[in-house]
């Protein structure tokens, strides 16, 4: 290789005096480091060898750093989350997802026998590089259905790739979640009387089997369960469940696959609140608070999502701490005049965060104004950084 402009503007600038003058410093210079002109050690050079794989390994170790993914390993997603910021009031329609991304037209009718009216509750699951979604369709007269979809681009776009669980009552709220590296997934079921089943993935993600038939049977405390979720905090398992529409419930148990989960002493925690007792969506799970997302039923169903900090949880304290209005119904119009697929109502939230200096991905559903009967469709939210 020549050598560069400025070298030699430097080197004829330095004259030939200089040149050598320059030449007896770096001269000086390696005596005092070890040796003017010394021949290369008899062990072939091996200081140097050292010296080059420690880099390539430091290097490999880079690499390494830059390929982890921030959802990974045996359990998913983690308790706590992890060093990331969260800031749900600042939820909005990702600009990069054409919303709706799902809707009763995305679903195979060839998987169904009946009328497919709607698709709702969607859950998210990242694992590395796969995106998946568990949601709700409503198949009108055939039980209870829950199907699965992936996604290719991170969230962004989905495709339907069939059943995951089949029941022959009504199913919803799909919470999947990966422990000691098992897939779990929970479960609303009507009537609410039926005590919660527990499901475990034999063949993720179309397979799913009934681990627990009952964590826990919430008639021998004479309330229902509507929609309901688990976390984990302070080295318990908690279910956090909706009762009759104004109440809140919790159990708590020491292990996860078990029927034997006890009832809160304080039960029901949440009572007679409207605003704010079914949660819909995943907790977020943080060091000193844990993010809960709550339905909003006061005028109609599923009218909006009220988020809450829980910031004391035990097995006899609960308190929680209202944060504001997390998603609603927009009231917009299309440009072809035709209510927007969320303009009514939103009832559901499933965060998920992208990594650092990215965001978070939110998988939401929404109903529109003027519509006969239930019309719920699925959109993509985001939280940018």
């Amino acid at each position: 290789m020549g050598k560069s402009p400025k070298r030699r503007q430097l080197i004829a600038g330095l004259g030939m005096t200089g040149v050598a003058g320059l030449a007896g410093c770096i001269g000086d210079l390696r005596e005092r480091v070890g040796g003017a002109g010394e021949e290369p050690s008899p062990n072939g050079g091996q200081d140097s060898n050292e010296d080059e794989s420690e880099n390539e390994n430091e290097n490999e170790e880079e690499d390494e750093d830059e390929n982890e993914f921030f959802h990974s390993g045996e359990t998913i997603p983690t308790y706590p989350y992890g060093d990331v910021d969260f800031e749900p009031l600042e939820s909005r329609p990702d600009p990069e997802a054409e919303n709706p991304v799902l809707t009763h037209e995305s679903i195979d009718p060839d998987d169904f026998e009946g009328e497919i009216s709607f698709v709702a509750d969607p859950f998210i699951f990242v694992e590395e590089d796969e995106w998946h979604m568990f949601f709700e369709v409503l198949e009108r007269g055939h039980g209870g259905v829950i199907t699965h979809a992936e996604s290719r681009d991170r969230g962004l776009t989905w495709e339907h790739t069939g059943i995951a669980l089949r029941e022959e009552w009504h199913l919803a709220n799909p919470h999947v979640f990966k422990w000691n590296g098992e897939y779990y997934m929970t479960t609303h079921a009507l009537p609410g009387s039926r005590p919660p089943i527990l499901y475990k993935s034999n063949a993720f993600p179309h397979e799913w089997y009934p681990v627990v038939d009952g964590i826990f049977d919430q008639r021998e405390y004479d309330h229902e369960v509507t929609d309901h979720l688990m976390f984990r905090w302070d080295d318990r398992w908690w279910d956090l469940a909706g009762g009759e529409g104004e109440n809140t419930y919790l159990y708590y148990s020491d292990q996860l696959e078990t029927n034997d989960w006890t009832p809160h002493e304080n039960n029901p925690v949440v009572e007679d609140r409207p605003s704010a007792s079914r949660p819909s969506g995943r907790p977020i799970v943080l060091d000193d608070r844990i993010f809960i997302p709550f339905q909003q039923i006061e005028e109609l169903y599923g009218e909006s999502i009220q988020g809450y900090w829980i910031t004391e949880l035990g097995t006899d304290t609960y308190e929680d701490e209202h944060i504001g209005t997390v998603i609603e119904g927009t009231g917009r119009y299309t440009a072809e005049d035709e209510p927007a697929w969320n303009s009514l109502r939103m009832h559901h939230y499933d965060p998920w965060y992208l990594g650092e200096d990215e965001g978070w991905r939110i998988a939401v559903d929404g109903g529109p104004v003027e519509t006969e009967g239930p019309n719920w469709a699925i959109g993509i939210y985001g939280i940018s950084e």
